[in-house]
């Protein structure tokens, strides 16, 4: 959603109410901040998405990590055995 029309719409809303009603103004000020609000909600939403996605991200490299560890610790166990194996023939 762009946001810069939408704050441009909102502009030319307010600049107008000076001629409205006090309700009318009333009803456009409570609107804006409703608008504001819900921008508010949209942006922590987003925000605690990505955090939830750089937590998975971090997960999924430290298992990437402790996998790539776990392998190169039973390869140089395989070179050992296949070491001793060779000298004792």
């Amino acid at each position: 959603m762009r946001v810069a029309p939408l704050f441009a719409g909102l502009a030319v809303v307010v600049a107008g109410l000076s001629a409205c009603s006090q309700e009318a103004q009333d009803k456009a000020k409570d609107a804006g901040n409703a608008i504001a609000n819900d921008m508010s909600n949209a942006a922590s939403n987003v925000s605690a998405a990505a955090d939830k996605l750089s937590d998975r991200a971090q997960n999924a490299l430290n298992k990437a990590s402790a996998a790539a560890t776990n392998a190169s610790n039973a390869t140089g166990a395989a070179l050992e055995n296949a070491g001793r194996d060779l000298r004792k023939h």
